[in-house]
C-alpha cells in the first residue's frame, strides 16, 4: 500500500497540468457557459433592476442560484453558426428577492451580467389586465435593448398591448433567417406602464434535435435503466445484509452509525452558511410549496442520506473478508474517534489528491479526433452562487455516496461470494461503469466518450483503493470538485472569480496540509490490532437489544399506518376499498385518497424505490406533496410536474418514486389519469367482461427533470358504467412470489379479478389479497403491497 505514498502526489500533479492544457478548449464553463458574475455581483445587479423598475428591496431577503438548461446547451453545440441561439446562454443566474410582506421578485442573468428575465410578484396583485396607462413606445423600445442587447434590431414584433391576467402584454420575435424551427422571443408585461415581467428566450424546435440525440437517448435510456436495476439490487442487498446480521452481531451497526456522520458534516455546513434555506427559497418558489414543507423536505433528504450512507457502510463492514479488512482500518478509526490517527490522515490525504488526479482523466477522451466537438462537464453550477463557494467541494461526501456503494459495500459483497477473482473484477467493472457513466455523464453530447472517460475514472479509483481505502475514496470526490471549482473560478478572467478561486484553493490546500500533518505527526496505531478489532463478538444479539427494537419498529410502523386514511371516502354510486401490507415493518409504499375542489376525488397508489427505512423517509415526503396538492385544482401534469422536481432535487436522481394518480369525475363518470412508471392499473369493464391496462406514457418522479419528464407525461380519460371495476397497485402484487419464485402476475390479477367483479369494492380487494397470499405461500412477501379497488355501482345498490 506505500506505492501511494509518491504515487497518488505524481498523479495530482500531472493531472492538474493536464487541466491546464485541455481546460480553456475542452472544458464546458471555458468554452460555452464562460462565467463572469460572482453571487455578490448577481443581487447587486438584481437590487439595481429592482430600482429601475420602482421597487424598493430594502430589508428584503436574498437567494441565488444557478443551473443550466440541457435542451439549450444540445441547441448550442449542434448550431454554433445559428447567431439566434447563440444570443443566450444556456448557463443562467437566478436571483430570488423577498420582502417580509411576502411580495417577492425574481431576475435572472446570463454569465455576462446581461438581464434575461424579470418578474415581479405581488401578495395583493390586482386580477386582470389594467384598462388604463399602456406602455409608451420608448418604454419598449427600452427594454427590448436592454434584454436583447446589440441584437434588438434583429427582433420583429408580434403583439403589442395584449390583455392578460398579469397586464398588457407585448412580444416580439427573432427568427433564424438560415434554419427554420430556430427562434429568439422577448415577451414584456406592463401595468400601468410599470414593467411586471419581462422574459427573453431562444426555442429549437425538437425535429432539428431529434437526429443527434436519438442514439444518444437510447444509450443513456440503457444507461439509466442498468443505474435503476444496480441501484435497487444493492439498496435490496445492502437492507437484507443489515438486518440479517443483526441476529449475531451489532458492532456492525454501531459502526455503521458512528463512520456514516461524515455525511453530516457538508449537510450541517449547508445549514450553517445558509445554503440550505437559500435552496428551500427557489424551490417554494418553482413547485409552490409552503416553506415549512420545503425545509421538512430538506429534513427528511438530510436524514435520508445519512441513513443511506449509514447503512451501506455498516452491511459492507458486517461482509468484509479478510482480505478487504486493511483497506478497512482508517475508517474504523474514524468511528472510534480517533481521528488524529496518522492512518486517517495518510487516506484523506491521498484521497484529497487522488481526487485531484482524477479530474484531469475526464478531459484526456476529448484528444481522440472523433471527439473533438465534446465538452467536458464534471459537476453542476450550483457551486457558482454558493453563500459559501469555497467550502462547496465538501459537498463530495454526499454527491459521491455512488462510489462509496461501489467500493464499502459492492465490492466486499462480491468479494464475499465463492466466485474466481475474474468474475469479482467482471461483474464490479460492468456494475461500476453503469453507474460512474450514468450518474456522472461527464460529455453531456458523446456517449462513447463518457464511457471511456469514466472507464479510466474507474479503473484510476481500483488503483487508489488497493493501495489506499475506502476512506480514501471517499475523499476522492472532495478533492475532485475542489480542482474542477478551483480551475473554474480562476479561469473565469475576473477579480471576483480568481479572489474565489483563490479561496477555494488555499482552504483545499490547508486541508490537505493539516491531513499530511495528522500523517506525519499523529498517534501511531497497530493496524493489526484495528482488523483484529473487526471480528465479529460471535455473541447473539441480546433479548432485551432484540425486543427494544421490535418495539421501536413497531411505533414506526404505527406511525406511518396513521398516514395512511382511516376509511375510503362515501361516494355516491360507487364503492371504494384499499390496503397497504409492508413487506419489513416499515415500507414504502402509499396510497391516498384526495379531496379536490370541485367535489373531484383523487386516487393515488405510490411506490419509493428500494425498502425499510430510507422509502419509508421518503414515503413520508411524498405524503406531504400530496396532501399539499389537494389544495389546488386537479391538474394532474402540474402536480406530477412539481412533484417531479422536488423529488429531482432531493434524491439527485437516486432515490424515484414510482405513482399512479386519477381523478375520479363522479357525477361524469369519467377518471382521468397519469402513470408515472408506475404499474398499469387494470380496468374490467362488465359489458364485455374484459380486463385491460391503462397505459399512459410517464416516467417515475426523481428520475429526470424539467422538459423531458414532461413530454414523457400523458392523460388518459376513461369512462366508468355501472359493474365496472378499476384497480390501482403497486408490484408487490403482481411480482409476488412463491416458495418456486414464480411471479404472480397481471393474467392472475385478470382471471380473480373478472371472477368476483360483481362483488362490491371490499369484496374484490379480500379476494385479491387471499389469492395473493394463498400463491405465496409460506414464502416472504419481497416487496411492499398496496391495492385500491374502485367499482362503479347502480344507484339502488347502495341504499
Amino acid at each position: 500500500m506505500r506505492t501511494a505514498n509518491w504515487l497518488i502526489p505524481c498523479g495530482a500533479a500531472v493531472s492538474m497540468a493536464v487541466m491546464a492544457w485541455l481546460f480553456p478548449a475542452k472544458d464546458i464553463y471555458a468554452r460555452l457557459f464562460q462565467p463572469r458574475v460572482t453571487r455578490a455581483e448577481a443581487i447587486e445587479l438584481s437590487r439595481a433592476l429592482g430600482a429601475q423598475y420602482g421597487v424598493d428591496t430594502s430589508g428584503w431577503t436574498w437567494a441565488a442560484t444557478a443551473e443550466t438548461r440541457s435542451e439549450q446547451t444540445a441547441a448550442r453545440i449542434a448550431y454554433p453558426d445559428s447567431a439566434v441561439l447563440q444570443s443566450l446562454n444556456p448557463l443562467s443566474f437566478r436571483v430570488l428577492a423577498t420582502a417580509p410582506s411576502g411580495e417577492s421578485m425574481l431576475t435572472i442573468f446570463d454569465p455576462s451580467g446581461r438581464p434575461t428575465a424579470f418578474q415581479r410578484r405581488s401578495v395583493n396583485a390586482p386580477r386582470g389586465a389594467a384598462s388604463e396607462g399602456a406602455a409608451p413606445p420608448d418604454l419598449l423600445q427600452r427594454e427590448l435593448e436592454r434584454y436583447a442587447g446589440a441584437r434588438s434590431g434583429a427582433f420583429e414584433l408580434t403583439s403589442s398591448g395584449v390583455a392578460s391576467q398579469e397586464g398588457l402584454r407585448t412580444a416580439w420575435e427573432w427568427r433564424d433567417p438560415a434554419r427554420t424551427g430556430i427562434l429568439a422571443r422577448f415577451e414584456l408585461v406592463t401595468r400601468n406602464r410599470t414593467v411586471i415581467r419581462a422574459t427573453y428566450s431562444t426555442e429549437t424546435a425538437f425535429r432539428l434535435l431529434v437526429h443527434s440525440r436519438r442514439e444518444q437517448q437510447q444509450v443513456t435510456g440503457a444507461l439509466i435503466g442498468g443505474l435503476i436495476g444496480i441501484g435497487a439490487l444493492i439498496a435490496f442487498l445492502g437492507i437484507w445484509n443489515f438486518f440479517s446480521r443483526m441476529t449475531t452481531r451489532m458492532d456492525h451497526v454501531r459502526f455503521g452509525l458512528a463512520a456514516g456522520l461524515l455525511a453530516a458534516a457538508p449537510i450541517l455546513s449547508n445549514w450553517i452558511t445558509g445554503t440550505i434555506a437559500n435552496q428551500a427559497a427557489f424551490a417554494s418558489l418553482d413547485i409552490g410549496s409552503s416553506a415549512a414543507t420545503i425545509i421538512l423536505g430538506s429534513v427528511t433528504g438530510s436524514v435520508l442520506i445519512i441513513v443511506g450512507v449509514g447503512l451501506l457502510l455498516a452491511s459492507g463492514y458486517a461482509l468484509l473478508p479478510e482480505r478487504a479488512k486493511p483497506h478497512w482500518v482508517a475508517l474504523r478509526l474514524v468511528s472510534q474517534r480517533q481521528v488524529l490517527a496518522a492512518p486517517v490522515g495518510r487516506e484523506i490525504t491521498l484521497g484529497l489528491l487522488g481526487g485531484a488526479a482524477l479530474a484531469g482523466l475526464f478531459y484526456l477522451p476529448s484528444l481522440i479526433p472523433a471527439l473533438t466537438g465534446g465538452y467536458v462537464q464534471i459537476a453542476a453550477p450550483v457551486f457558482l452562487m454558493n453563500p459559501a463557494p469555497a467550502i462547496s467541494p465538501l459537498s463530495g461526501l454526499t454527491t459521491g455516496v455512488d462510489l462509496l456503494a461501489l467500493f464499502a459495500f459492492f465490492l466486499p459483497w462480491l468479494q464475499a461470494r465463492p466466485w474466481r477473482g475474474w468474475m469479482i473484477n467482471a461483474a464490479f467493472g460492468v456494475a461500476g461503469m453503469i453507474i460512474v457513466t450514468a450518474i456522472r455523464q461527464p460529455y453531456p453530447r458523446e456517449i462513447a466518450a463518457s464511457l471511456i472517460a469514466c472507464g479510466l475514472v474507474l479503473a484510476a479509483l481500483a488503483a487508489i483503493y488497493r493501495t489506499t481505502g475506502v476512506l480514501a475514496i471517499w475523499f476522492c470526490t472532495v478533492g475532485l470538485l475542489a480542482a474542477k471549482q478551483a480551475a473554474t473560478q480562476l479561469s473565469a478572467g475576473t477579480p471576483a472569480y480568481s479572489a474565489e478561486g483563490m479561496q477555494t484553493a488555499l482552504l483545499w490546500l490547508g486541508a490537505l496540509l493539516v491531513a499530511a500533518m495528522v500523517w506525519r505527526f499523529g498517534a501511531q496505531v497497530d493496524e493489526h490490532a484495528v482488523i483484529e478489532s473487526m471480528q465479529p463478538s460471535g455473541s447473539s444479539i441480546s433479548r432485551s437489544d432484540r425486543d427494544r427494537l421490535l418495539a421501536e419498529f413497531a411505533v414506526a410502523r404505527r406511525a406511518q399506518e396513521g398516514m395512511l386514511p382511516l376509511a375510503p371516502p362515501a361516494i355516491p354510486a360507487y364503492s371504494l376499498a384499499a390496503s397497504c401490507e409492508p413487506a419489513r415493518e416499515v415500507g414504502g409504499d402509499l396510497y391516498d385518497f384526495l379531496p379536490f375542489p370541485g367535489g373531484e376525488w383523487g386516487l393515488c397508489v405510490a411506490d419509493v424505490s428500494g425498502k425499510g427505512v430510507p422509502a419509508a423517509l421518503y414515503m413520508t415526503l411524498t405524503k406531504g406533496m400530496l396532501v399539499s396538492a389537494a389544495s389546488r385544482a386537479a391538474d394532474l401534469p402540474l402536480i406530477a410536474s412539481r412533484m417531479n422536481r422536488f423529488l429531482t432535487e432531493a434524491g439527485r436522481r437516486r432515490t424515484f418514486v414510482t405513482m399512479s394518480l386519477g381523478v375520479l369525475d363522479a357525477p361524469r363518470g369519467v377518471f382521468r389519469h397519469i402513470r408515472a412508471g408506475h404499474n398499469p392499473p387494470v380496468l374490467y369493464t362488465a359489458q364485455d367482461r374484459a380486463c385491460r391496462y391503462l397505459m399512459p406514457k410517464g416516467i417515475g418522479l426523481g428520475i429526470t427533470a424539467g422538459a423531458a419528464f414532461e413530454r414523457n407525461l400523458e392523460v388518459e380519460e376513461i369512462g366508468l358504467n355501472p359493474g365496472d371495476v378499476l384497480v390501482l397497485y403497486s408490484d408487490g402484487l403482481t411480482e409476488c412470489m412463491d416458495t418456486d419464485r414464480q411471479l404472480y402476475g397481471e393474467e392472475r390479477l385478470c382471471d380473480i379479478l373478472r371472477r368476483n367483479a360483481h362483488l362490491n369494492a371490499s369484496g374484490i380487494q379480500d379476494a385479491i389479497l387471499t389469492d395473493a397470499r394463498t400463491f405465496r405461500g409460506a414464502a416472504d412477501p419481497h416487496d411492499d403491497l398496496t391495492i385500491v379497488v374502485l367499482r362503479a355501482e347502480a344507484r339502488d345498490s347502495l341504499r
